[in-house]
């Protein structure tokens, strides 16, 4: 495909192109005229003006008919491909030369709202302070395909084509108490001693899946998991603040309990053992462009997290 440098089309025939497109799309010329905000005449007069430097009939119309001639159909791509590269120039020069602004719209998966990744987004701000978000709390992929989600961060991994998933972080399951907690009712030596003692779990996981969904060990059968024995929240901040205030023992993600480990609030109670890990994704829809702030949005990401993995680390 040549460069669009080398196209050197006139504005005039860059308009003739859009009404003759739009027609072709939209199969009426009203639908053309309401689609470029001009009037029927006004494409009526653009069409005939390109067919007659063509020499050809591209579109047969009348009052009953509306058909697409050969000829038209095979010009219909070539004037879409031309288009198309027009609308890439003008936005590379605006990537060079304007300053980032406008809104990303971002769904934040609820189990990460107690990590430091959410600090990610007052850091970008200050270094480009004309982009602005609009964050959503939400685990649901279907707000992130039918509802103009631009990022979504993800625990799970999203298996649909049209959507890319870059990994960014691996976190692992962890048992945690408080150390009120621990004085009170005694460190727990083994997994199935957790049965012993207190559980705040999420109220929106299944008991039965509780141990499932998280790949750790099978618990002591002869004392089963009993869900009036659990302290639930729907909410991980709620979670947390009850394992805090000494309520009991909770399972989360260790980057959800870092601050909490780091203000010794709470106590990694098996630090030897593996209970199952999940990838942190940066989620987005596969497209061939991507508008300046969202690509400065996704470059910021992946530095911010690699510096991220490296200081944790």
């Amino acid at each position: 495909m040549a460069d669009i440098a080398e196209l050197a089309v006139h504005p005039s025939t860059i308009r003739e192109y859009q009404v003759f497109v739009a027609a072709v799309e939209k199969k009426s010329l009203t639908e053309a005229a309401r689609t470029l905000h001009l009037s029927v005449p006004s494409i009526s007069k653009h069409l005939m003006k390109l067919e007659s430097r063509l020499g050809v009939r591209l579109i047969n119309r009348s009052t009953h008919e509306f058909e697409i001639t050969t000829l038209g159909l095979s010009f219909y791509q070539q004037c879409k491909n031309i288009l198309v590269q027009v609308s890439e120039a003008e936005e590379k020069i605006k990537f060079l030369t304007s300053e980032p602004s406008g809104k990303i719209s971002v769904a934040f998966s609820r189990v990460l709202l107690t990590t430091n990744v959410i600090a990610l987004f007052s850091d970008f701000e200050k270094q480009y302070p004309g982009i602005k978000f609009d964050i959503q709390i939400s685990d649901d992929i279907e707000n992130l395909i039918g509802n103009g989600v631009d990022f979504a961060f993800r625990i799970a991994r999203m298996e649909d084509s049209g959507l890319i998933a870059l990994p960014l972080l691996k976190t692992e399951l962890i048992f945690c108490a408080a150390p009120s907690y621990i004085e009170k009712a005694g460190r727990p030596r083994t997994v199935s001693s957790l049965l012993e003692h207190q559980l705040i779990v999420p109220s929106y996981i299944k008991t039965s899946d509780f141990l499932r969904l998280f790949d750790i060990e099978k618990l002591d059968e002869r004392a089963p998991f009993d869900p009036m024995n659990f302290t639930s929240s729907n909410d991980i901040q709620a979670l947390l603040q009850a394992a805090i205030s000494g309520m009991g023992v909770i399972a989360t993600l260790d980057i959800s309990a870092q601050n909490a480990f780091e203000n010794d609030q709470l106590v990694h109670l098996f630090p030897t053992k593996k209970f199952g890990s999940r990838k942190v994704y940066l989620v987005f829809h596969n497209r061939e462009y991507m508008p300046k702030r969202m690509h400065l949005f996704k470059s910021f990401v992946l530095e911010y997290m690699n510096y991220y993995v490296g200081a944790k680390g």
